[in-house]
């Protein structure tokens, strides 16, 4: 079992709640790939924060759909340090459920890079 310091967690603050901050977040720019479309826009807290949205129409089985979020918030949370203050909504696409977690891990990677040099 591998343990994460302290540091890389994701903490309250730092995922989007409210939403009006969801609304914010999915006017501003957008970023996709065949596994998921991210919008995101600078916010004035300092560090970047995530939220997402998994249909169950697009991913029936909620283990599936579980399984998608622990990848997407475990890939966050090693970028997030190197990602500037932004809000990100992430919406996750059907094909993402039967996908091997190593590409999706590389998808999320590109899309994490293409975020930092926008």
């Amino acid at each position: 079992m591998t343990v994460l310091p302290t540091a890389l967690s994701l903490r309250p603050h730092q995922k989007l709640r409210r939403t009006a901050e969801f609304d914010r977040v999915r006017k501003g720019r957008r970023l996709g790939d065949a596994f998921f479309s991210i919008s995101y826009v600078s916010n004035e807290v300092g560090h970047p924060r995530l939220g997402m949205a998994i249909s169950a129409r697009a991913i029936p089985t909620a283990v599936r759909r579980n399984r998608v979020r622990r990848i997407v918030r475990e890939t966050f949370r090693m970028a997030q340090h190197e990602l500037p203050a932004i809000d990100l909504f992430i919406s996750v696409r059907a094909v993402a459920a039967t996908t091997p977690a190593p590409v999706i891990v590389a998808s999320l990677r590109r899309l994490w890079r293409g975020i930092r040099s926008s």
